[in-house]
């Protein structure tokens, strides 16, 4: 039948062995990968019995997505979700790489950087996840509600929580991270834009 829900999630376009993929999750709770080129539908992974609104991170031949709806296979509510992109058909049952269950993460897409994702969730908790493993690395409280994803510039910024404290960082291996706050008790609804200099 016909998708539940409206959703907001951009797509990507990525070369996954050779061919440029339209990579969008969508209404019906899957990401779908089409041939740039003609349309034709390349894979389908099915994530959530319902839309899917965070963009997916390509990091190579993986794709990143996350959610905080139902999943499909338990429910438990929310997962980050590693895909292997060089499959065929429904690769649902057969391309998962890792999986992070349990966090809400339905608004803001994930971001990557050496090794690792980042990804805020419905909560504003900003988690530290081994993008190898799927590991949670740290987490930390940086607001009320996750709105905006969070952006690499040689620091992060985290922003886009309801009642949030804007960070930046340099980012280390343990929850003690030398976090910096720039602004407090502010509301962000979006990413941030970064600019040399």
């Amino acid at each position: 039948g016909a998708p539940y829900d409206t959703t907001y999630a951009c797509p990507v376009v990525a070369i996954i062995g050779g061919q440029e993929l339209l990579i969008a999750p969508n209404a019906d709770g899957a990401v779908h990968a089409l041939k740039v080129a003609t349309g034709e539908k390349v894979w389908t992974f099915r994530c959530s019995k319902r839309g899917l609104n965070t963009s997916p991170i390509v990091v190579g031949d993986r794709v990143y997505v996350s959610h905080s709806e139902e999943n499909l296979d338990s429910t438990t509510m929310g997962r980050v979700v590693c895909i292997d992109a060089t499959g065929k058909g429904d690769v649902t049952e057969t391309h998962e790489v890792l999986r992070y269950d349990g966090f809400k993460a339905g608004y803001v897409s994930p971001a990557y950087h050496d090794g690792r994702l980042y990804a805020i969730d419905n909560g504003a908790n900003l988690v530290a996840i081994d993008a190898g493993t799927g590991k949670e690395i740290w987490r930390h409280k940086i607001g009320t509600a996750g709105k905006g994803s969070p952006v690499w510039a040689g620091w992060w910024a985290a922003p886009g929580c309801t009642s949030c404290t804007r960070f930046r960082c340099r980012c280390s291996a343990s929850a003690g991270s030398p976090w910096r706050r720039l602004t407090a008790g502010t509301a962000f609804a979006t990413g941030e834009a970064v600019c040399p200099g």
